[in-house]
């Protein structure tokens, strides 16, 4: 079965990234291992990024030193202590903000913008987002773009500018999994909106639709952190301000993957 798409559950809050950033830029040039997972982790209690759900003393400390942030991420029950580093990476290579070259940490351009200030975080994020690729089982699509083509050829079929509600952003674009299904997808959302079209039929597809609700609260919060998707009134709709640069970007890009 196919699965909704969503940028992250390990950040939920995209105002998060910068710290994870700079966290992990102090271990640049480092060998990508195990043993630099855990350091990456142990770091990030250390500058108060992340918070286990643990009791220790030194939580409540307004500084946590080294040796504190250790033994509070010992004492944290994770499962595979490594993967808990690896978790907290996935976002920043998502988004193209970090990566590995030779299996060593570097960070990327617009990486280094964000971290600098050059970059302001909608900025970093519409670049990052419009890069992100699915392309596991079948799919190929650039989410963030499809999203930006599918409002686009919706406001052309219904000459409505409206957007769509949260609801139909879960259920009729983050189910995209191809570029050249879009249209299709417009169109059964046209149907949906006229009384024509089950949704039962189209989420029963997909393995993690219980988690639909969540995945739409966490996408929103990303893609509304953007300069091109706007909310307005709970609704999804193109940037007005961005128009110009949109256009030119949907010209060159159909949100295929490869």
């Amino acid at each position: 079965m196919r699965k909704i798409w969503n940028v992250s559950t390990t950040l939920r809050n995209p105002n998060r990234i910068l710290g994870f950033l700079e966290v992990i830029s102090q271990l640049e040039g480092q060998y990508w291992d195990e043993a630099t997972q855990n350091e990456y982790q142990i770091l990030l209690i250390k500058e108060k990024k992340y918070r286990p759900d643990i009791v220790h003393p030194a939580l409540k400390n307004e500084q946590i030193s080294y040796e504190e942030a250790k033994d509070i991420y010992d004492k944290a029950r994770y499962i595979g202590k490594s993967m808990r580093g690896r978790v907290s990476f996935n976002p920043l290579k998502k988004l193209g903000f970090v990566k590995l070259e030779s299996d060593k940490i570097k960070i990327s351009k617009s990486g280094k913008k964000l971290i600098s200030g050059e970059y302001s975080l909608k900025d970093a994020l519409t670049i990052g987002l419009s890069k992100w690729k699915i392309t596991a089982n079948g799919a190929n699509i650039k989410p963030y773009i499809g999203t930006l083509h599918f409002l686009n050829r919706l406001e052309e079929k219904t000459g409505s500018s409206n957007g769509i509600t949260e609801h139909e952003f879960g259920c009729f674009v983050m189910t995209l999994k191809r570029y050249d299904e879009i249209d299709n997808f417009v169109n059964d959302l046209v149907n949906y909106r006229n009384n024509k079209f089950n949704l039962n039929s189209l989420l029963k597809k997909y393995e993690n639709a219980n988690s639909l609700d969540d995945y739409i609260d966490n996408n929103r919060r990303y893609f509304e952190e953007t300069n091109y998707i706007s909310f307005y009134g709970w609704r999804l709709r193109l940037n007005n301000h961005y128009m110009e640069e949109i256009k030119k970007l949907l010209s060159k890009d159909d949100a295929r993957a490869f």
